[in-house]
């Protein structure tokens, strides 16, 4: 049960990071 509360976290941090990443992006180049 633990390692699947783990992974769960981690999957979201990931899809946190991914998101953040992906709006900086954006700001950075709002012509793409």
């Amino acid at each position: 049960m633990m390692l699947y509360l783990i992974a769960t976290v981690n999957l979201l941090l990931v899809c946190e990071v991914g998101r953040r990443r992906a709006e900086d992006r954006v700001i950075r180049r709002p012509d793409l």
